[in-house]
């Protein structure tokens, strides 16, 4: 007979989906989503951590700290302290490979070779920092990960196979429908649940939808959802029902980030050859800026880029050396008035530039040659860059910019090499809003207003039993 008393929480992490999506399918009582978290615990006012692009979110959404602290903080970025110097873009081919185990080529299977020493976003968080699973095994407890980059200390992670990785690649590029990737993902964990005891902590990625979105547009997330996600949810309860009753289990389903509408023509993406020709022109001599591919002797500026955020790294240029901080009246200074100056014009694509006087410092806005303090210029803006001041002191560590230029992404604009229809990574409440919703025995019907996707952890260790100590976040039980 099955333990009735037995906690098992299922968490569904949807890539890149609306909140006001997530939560009509909940609120519609003839959907299957409705089913898995139609009532219980919901936030209004949930965010991303900053910025809010895939690779920052997902580790603060299974440790429970701001990116700051887990080190990953973008889909790339520069580390001008390490030895050799070391700068990470987890979007080529190889490191997206590699973040699950792959090479690209090589023996035995000349194609996609199993290489389990790199998994590249584990190993580049932080050591002393836990996940999830860690403290959840800490308590005996039993965890799998479903398709996501972060599985440090899980007790099985079902990543893709390497044809599934081919599909992946296929769908990223836009050769084949997102909705072959969804339905592979949900497939896959059938399988393992058919085989295998389904353990007291699942976590279970989604990220098609988000890659659907990139290409259509967020307007069209709810016609996706509706057509593929919600009937592969009826798929998965069918699974779950033949394991227990569908009302004993907890689900916890949340987004990493959202999207924001974008102008899918060439004429609003920000390309590398723009910003190198802003650094060139900065006064005292200009910055040659890296090529987005390895960084050379010669370069005296690195660019890392999400879709709406720019941190820019300056070299010192009177001693030459990226160990020394830029001088901040000389280097970083004159860099932000350049950029300031595109806040306006033929393409007026910036909308706030922030900069730090050293390493270690607190970030300010560069605004009209005037340095405002982050409390100062985001106090009364919340309803357009929520949680804005905790994002962003909890971004800033040492793998971060001298300069910080965000994007605006209400404009269309954004920072890339090819049209897309939807995008993220920015500040704005356009791609920070999340979802945030709860559910099964002894959750209360009842809505907080404000909540964070570092709340996550130890809202799972709350419903679970165990203690998830040096977390950033909170409960929301």
């Amino acid at each position: 007979m099955a333990d009735n008393s037995r906690k098992q929480l299922i968490m569904i992490d949807i890539d890149g989906i609306h909140p006001d999506v997530l939560y009509g399918f909940l609120d519609d009582k003839t959907t299957n989503t409705s089913r898995l978290a139609g009532t219980g615990l919901r936030a209004e006012n949930a965010s991303a951590v900053f910025p809010a692009v895939t690779l920052s979110c997902q580790p603060s959404m299974f440790t429970g700290v701001f990116p700051g602290r887990h080190g990953i903080i973008g889909n790339s970025w520069f580390d001008r302290h390490s030895d050799p110097l070391m700068y990470r873009r987890y979007t080529t081919a190889a490191t997206a490979a590699g973040v699950y185990g792959f090479g690209l080529v090589g023996f035995p299977t000349i194609i996609l070779p199993q290489r389990p020493q790199l998994q590249y976003a584990n190993n580049d968080m932080a050591t002393d920092v836990k996940t999830v699973y860690q403290f959840a095994a800490a308590a005996g407890l039993d965890s799998w990960q479903v398709f996501n980059q972060i599985s440090r200390g899980v007790g099985k992670w079902i990543k893709p196979t390497r044809p599934e990785m081919i599909l992946f690649a296929l769908c990223h590029e836009e050769l084949v429908h997102n909705k072959h990737w969804d339905k592979a993902t949900f497939k896959h964990l059938f399988r393992d649940m058919r085989k295998n005891p389904l353990p007291d902590l699942t976590v279970f990625y989604i990220s098609g939808h988000d890659n659907s979105s990139h290409e259509n547009g967020p307007d069209t997330q709810n016609d996706y959802y509706r057509q593929i996600v919600d009937p592969l949810f009826g798929l998965f309860i069918a699974e779950l029902e033949k394991i227990r009753p569908l009302e004993e289990f907890h689900f916890l389903l949340a987004a990493d980030h959202c999207q924001a509408k974008t102008v899918r023509e060439k004429t609003h993406i920000v390309t590398n050859e723009m910003l190198a020709e802003v650094m060139n022109g900065v006064p005292g001599g200009g910055f040659a800026l890296f090529d987005k591919k390895s960084v050379r002797d010669a370069d005296t500026a690195v660019i890392c880029t999400e879709a709406f955020t720019a941190q820019v790294h300056l070299k010192n240029r009177q001693t030459g050396r990226w160990a020394d901080e830029p001088d901040f009246e000389r280097d970083t200074l004159p860099a932000a008035a350049a950029f300031e100056k595109l806040k306006n014009g033929q393409m007026p694509f910036v909308d706030i530039v922030l900069v730090r006087r050293g390493f270690g410092a607190d970030y300010e806005v560069f605004s009209g040659g005037s340095l405002i303090s982050l409390e100062n210029f985001f106090s009364g803006k919340e309803s357009e860059y929520p949680d804005a001041v905790r994002r962003l002191k909890g971004v800033n560590c040492s793998r971060c910019g001298d300069m910080m230029v965000l994007l605006d992404c209400r404009k269309g604009y954004y920072f890339g090499d090819k049209p897309k229809a939807g995008e993220h990574g920015g500040l704005h409440i356009l791609d920070s809003a999340v979802p945030f919703a709860v559910s099964g025995p002894g959750i209360p019907n009842s809505t907080v207003r404000d909540a964070s996707i570092v709340d996550i952890v130890p809202t799972i260790g709350k419903i679970m039993g165990f203690e998830t100590p040096g977390v950033d976040g909170k409960s929301l039980l």
